[in-house]
């Protein structure tokens, strides 16, 4: 929802309330990492941390994905989106959550290549297509623009 309102905030009032809500989910998300990290630092025996690992990875990809589609802190959007991999490299919506930050970031040669290993883990995924195909034509429209 708070996605939806970053798409339609297109005057002061709706700014605001964008603003509202997306720093309290910010804050939620956040803390829910934080949380996972001191839990996952805590943790002794390998089932506990398998599970919080787990937890930690999901959060990060969530609070990555809010940022990377909210166009906002690509950087950290990134960090997080890659730390979400560090428990679960072959999880195909979070390669899909890091080509889209990647893309948010400007990074769109390294998007393109995460959303294809997405892609080859599910090669079916329609929407993973869709987002592959506006990754390219950004890359497209970038080199044509350069060699103007």
């Amino acid at each position: 929802v708070v996605i939806a309102m970053k798409k339609i905030a297109d005057n002061s009032q709706r700014q605001a309330i964008f603003d509202k809500h997306f720093e309290q989910m910010l804050q939620d998300f956040r803390r829910r990492v934080i949380t996972a990290e001191q839990v996952l630092a805590e943790s002794v025996d390998r089932r506990s941390r398998a599970y919080i690992g787990s937890e930690l990875a999901s959060a990060c990809n969530q609070l990555a994905w809010l940022l990377s589609m909210c166009g906002m802190h690509g950087e950290e959007a990134v960090n997080l989106s890659r730390r979400s991999l560090e428990f679960r490299p072959d999880e195909p919506a979070f390669l899909d959550t890091m080509a889209r930050c990647q893309f948010s970031a400007g990074r769109i040669n390294e998007a393109i290549q995460s959303q294809k290993d997405a892609l080859a883990l599910v090669p079916h995924d329609r929407q993973m297509k869709l987002q592959l195909a506006e990754f390219e034509a950004a890359l497209k429209a970038q080199s044509d623009a350069t060699s103007e």
